[in-house]
């Protein structure tokens, strides 16, 4: 008989989440996972499954946790306005300590992702994302005429958060996002 688990499995989940958002897939070893979560590999692999599965699961709660919230903030504004509220995630998030940049982003540039199904999952993410920016867009009808495409707000919104990543400050990384558009 099974032991019943002694951990948070949403709380390991969050820890799992942020060892693949610091190394990437292939640079979060099994062994990185166990020190962040606590938990041998045989509890992680009971619970979660093998590191493709733990990479899912991360990526699934980084689309509940983040990608959806990005997604009503863009159904609940329309054209320039939802732009601009997207735009200034990134210094928002360096404002309050976050510099881990995007957990999508990171995974769009991933070499060590292969798994169809993980690859399948990011990709359907990604394309719901860039979808609710278009719909944002097209939604601000005449009055967006001067905001770039879809493709050109998803790029700008990867940017600005590789650069919170890589150490620019939240007044500079607004300078850009306004710029812009």
């Amino acid at each position: 008989m099974a032991r019943p688990r002694t951990f948070s499995e949403k709380d390991t989940l969050k820890r799992i989440l942020d060892a693949f958002w610091h190394g990437g897939y292939a640079g979060t070893s099994l062994a990185d996972i166990m020190a962040a979560t606590g938990l041998q590999k045989g509890s992680l692999y009971a619970a979660f499954g093998d590191k493709p599965a733990l990479y899912r699961a991360a990526l699934d709660l980084y689309d509940t946790a983040e990608v959806e919230d990005s997604v009503e903030l863009l159904k609940s504004r329309s054209g320039l306005e939802a732009i601009q509220a997207l735009l200034a995630g990134p210094a928002e998030a360096v404002r309050s300590g976050d510099r881990r940049g995007c957990f999508l982003c990171n995974a769009l540039q991933d070499p060590g992702l292969e798994d169809a199904v993980t690859l399948a999952r990011r990709d359907a993410m990604l394309r719901r994302f860039r979808g609710a920016i278009a719909a944002a867009i097209q939604r601000g009808g005449a009055a967006s005429a001067r905001i770039p495409d879809a493709d050109a707000i998803l790029a700008l919104y990867a940017g600005l958060r590789t650069l919170a990543r890589a150490g620019y400050s939240a007044n500079r990384l607004d300078q850009i996002a306004k710029a812009a558009v």
